[in-house]
């Protein structure tokens, strides 16, 4: 069943059919330049030294990391930034649950709102297991507080869909099209036409997490995965909404000198998007050229690995680093991030006692 098209697509469909000259599309093309008023060419998600580097999020984004990289972490950071500008965002979670998401949410509306300090935070199971306790410090209480109040402000503009209901479709088949707008059972598209409709707005943020779990199982696993990819840049493409997804790493990036290769999958997952991302830990910006005994690296180098794991779990940061593997309208890059991944939020500092670590970076 063909999907009815409004006068305008039908316009664009026709004149999309015929060979046309240059000429008959230039003034289409004018009217559409920017006007100077917008900074980045996508959404602005508030963390300024992201947004300058990939010039916002823009149309199909792809975040991969190993994983504990902090992709999800990150991805929610963005997200509640792009709401904070008030843009819908929908969360499709199919890793964790609603409430795990919930949780980072509020760990990243604490960091937003500086309610705890520049380098302090709410540990997960602060809130969640200690969240309603009477005993609970003045300190951590008033920053749950004030980032749940933050969050109920933006709770109109951020939709969350965890794996319970099953994976739903990316665009639209019979049985969504059908489906009443109380169930669950609705695609991706459905719910983003749905969220422009109800905000008054051309503008969405999508966040899937992670991509792997969207493919389906299939005899031939590279095919499934080329039609998912395919499906999600025809979704963006018909939509205009911003897409962001989630990738995992293969095991080997840590001795990998083949970045491209080191996201799982096949080479749709780097193809198709229009800027894809990496989260580098520690170990990988110390990587050996070529591998080798412990991934290439020295004993010391171990040694400090394992005091920055220590540390981390205590609230202390690790140095990180966002590389830019492909940018398609901004070219490549690094910036170099620190991550507390206890507290749940990325800052954008480059630690000097690690800057061998980002001078590796640099050098890749």
């Amino acid at each position: 069943m063909a999907e009815k098209l409004t006068q305008s697509d039908e316009q664009k469909q026709a004149k999309a059919a015929k060979l046309l000259p240059i000429n008959s599309y230039l003034q289409e093309y004018r009217e559409q330049l920017g006007d100077g008023s917008l900074s980045y060419r996508g959404l602005e998600s508030g963390f300024k030294e992201i947004d300058q580097l990939i010039s916002g999020l823009d149309r199909f984004i792809l975040l991969a990391g190993r994983s504990g990289a902090g992709k999800t972490t990150l991805a929610i950071q963005l997200a509640l930034g792009v709401a904070e500008h008030k843009i819908p965002v929908l969360v499709y979670s199919l890793e964790m649950s609603r409430n795990e998401i919930l949780t980072k949410f509020v760990q990243a509306a604490c960091h937003s709102g500086n309610y705890m300090g520049e380098a302090n935070g709410l540990y997960a199971n602060t809130i969640e297991l200690n969240g309603n306790w009477q005993g609970l410090d003045q300190v951590s209480k008033q920053g749950l507080n004030e980032s749940l109040n933050h969050l109920d402000k933006l709770g109109e503009l951020v939709y969350i869909r965890d794996s319970s209901n099953g994976i739903p479709p990316i665009l639209d088949t019979d049985a969504t099209r059908k489906a009443d707008s109380k169930t669950e059972a609705r695609s991706i598209y459905r719910d983003i036409e749905d969220a422009k409709t109800n905000h008054g707005v051309d503008k969405v943020l999508v966040l899937i997490d992670s991509v792997q779990d969207i493919v389906p199982s299939s005899n031939n696993q590279v095919q499934a995965e080329v039609k998912t990819l395919a499906d999600l840049t025809t979704l963006q493409q018909k939509t205009g909404a911003t897409i962001l997804v989630t990738a995992q790493k293969n095991k080997a990036s840590t001795t990998s000198v083949d970045s491209y290769g080191d996201v799982m999958g096949s080479m749709s997952f780097i193809h198709k998007p229009n800027t894809v991302l990496t989260l580098e830990t520690p170990r990988e910006m110390l990587r050996g050229k070529g591998g080798g005994p412990n991934g290439g690296l020295k004993a010391d180098q171990q040694q400090t690995l394992r005091e920055l794991e220590a540390n981390a779990k205590n609230g202390q940061h690790k140095p990180m680093a966002l590389q830019v593997l492909k940018g398609r309208f901004t070219g490549t890059g690094m910036l170099p991030l620190s991550y507390y991944g206890a507290w749940g939020f990325f800052t954008a500092e480059e630690d000097l006692n690690f800057k061998d670590f980002y001078d590796r970076m640099e050098g890749n």
